[in-house]
Formats: C-alpha cells, structure tokens, sequence
C-alpha cells in the first residue's frame, strides 16, 4: 500500500489533483472538532472528477470539543455522502482512548501513545445500544450491494460475517457507501485498525 498525503488546503489543489491521477481510492480525513470544512468539500468535489472510491477518516479525536456524532452528521449533510460508520470512538477529547469496530464487533483500547500496546475488549456497556444500531446499519449496507444478499436480508435472515465483509468491499469499491472511521494521530489510537 502505498499513501500520498496531500495538504487539503486549497492553495495546494494541483497537488490533490495529482495524486487523484495516480490513486485507486482516497481517505479524506474531517476534523473532529469542526468537521466538513471548505477544503473537505473540494477534495471530494475532485474525488467525484476521478470517480474513486473513499473512505473518511475523523481525525484529531484526542482534541479538546472533539465531537465525532458531529463530525459524522456534517458529512451526510454537507458532502451527501452514504456514511457507513465503521468504527465508534471511546471516549472524545483527553478521553478518547480507543475504538469500537462494528464489523467484527469488538473494542480495541489502547494503553499508552507509542500505538503499539492495545488490547482486544468487549465493547464497553455505554456503547452497546449505538455499536448494535450503526451495526444493524453496516449489515443493511452490505446487504444492498447484492441481490442474492438482500433477498435474504429482507427475508429476515442474518448475513455471515465473510457476506457482511464481501458486500461492505463491494460498496466501498462502487462507491454505494463511504466508510468512516476515527483515529487520533499524534497518540495513535486507532491507527493500527485503520
């Protein structure tokens, strides 16, 4: 995997535009605090150009009035964009010390900042009923992706794990939905899951 970070201010576009050329999908990354902002809106304007699928990464959650509901509502209303929230943040701001990943339903709480020593957890009682409803969301998402999946998602039946994973691929590489995820990059939580 090879990643070309370009600043997403606008005076430095053409550098967006080069890397558009040369990529296979994009990460745009939103701010935890202020989220969609006018540079967002123009790197995913020159995302549509080059039709790439992309993935939005909510950054800087160890920031003081971190705010990621907020930050994921700014991209539905702003960007139009099929949020499937991939992962939840446990804990915001000085607090946010992991990450809940909806796909394989599990917690990842990391124990200092060097991005290496995380454990595998259960998901913390407080986040139970919003990681079981953005889940239930993931599952419909995936669902849409293929007829023979949303047969049996409307029937009633529950989809396999490797069905929900194959038909979250698909949308993300037909661009039907746009995974978000959560990541604090100067303590490097979240970061390994990423």
């Amino acid at each position: 995997i090879n990643v070309l970070d370009t600043p997403g201010y606008s005076d430095f576009v053409g550098e967006v535009v080069g890397a558009m050329r040369v990529s296979e999908a994009a990460m745009i990354l939103v701010d935890a605090r202020s989220g969609v902002e006018v540079g967002t809106e123009l790197v995913w304007k020159i995302v549509d150009e080059y039709k790439l699928p992309r993935m939005i990464v909510v950054s800087r959650m160890d920031r003081e009035n971190a705010n990621f509901a907020k930050a994921v509502e700014s991209i539905g209303s702003i960007l139009h964009a099929n949020a499937a929230v991939m992962q939840l943040p446990i804990g915001e701001g000085d607090a946010f010390r992991g990450v809940v990943d909806l796909v394989k339903m599990k917690a990842y709480v990391w124990a200092d900042n060097t991005g290496k020593k995380f454990s595998e957890e259960a998901i913390p009682g407080d986040l139970a009923d919003a990681a079981a409803e953005y889940r239930d969301k993931l599952v419909e998402y995936a669902a849409e992706t293929d007829e023979e999946l949303i047969n049996k998602y409307l029937e009633g039946e529950a989809l396999t794990q490797e069905e929900l994973e194959t038909g979250l691929a698909a949308g993300f590489a037909s661009g039907s939905l746009i995974p978000v995820m959560c990541v604090s990059g100067t303590r490097l939580v979240g970061v390994h899951t990423l």
